[in-house]
């Protein structure tokens, strides 16, 4: 009758850690979507990191070689590149302003609270 009871309790364990990581999937798969949604680039960039470290566990000379031709790829694309592209600059942001008083008002000549003076 004691193993009886353990085969079941074991049961009991196994089904709930079935139930915890089928929603551990389920929210796995709804943050994909969130993230598919709002921020595609990032989500892909992260399914396709994921699918490259799974290759790299399961068939290092399959990643070996896709590395190399993706790195062999990249350096041909940045060859074919016009000059001016990869030299570009961010683009800057103006400085940021204080907004202006409440009523038309003018600030003083030291500021709001007056520091440049005395």
């Amino acid at each position: 009758m004691k193993i009886v009871g353990q085969i079941l309790l074991a049961c009991l364990l196994l089904a709930a850690l079935h139930s915890i990581l089928t929603a551990a999937v389920v929210a796995f798969i709804l943050m994909l979507l969130w993230g598919a949604m709002f921020r595609p680039e990032r989500t892909l960039a992260m399914v396709f990191a994921l699918l490259l470290l799974g290759l790299a566990a399961e068939q290092p000379r399959v990643f070996i070689l896709v590395a190399g031709a993706v790195i062999v790829l990249l350096a041909i694309i940045r060859q074919r590149e016009p000059q001016t592209r990869r030299t570009r600059s961010r683009p800057t942001t103006p400085p940021l302003a204080l907004p202006a008083p409440p009523g038309g008002a003018v600030w003083p000549a030291g500021g709001q609270d007056n520091a440049g003076d005395g």
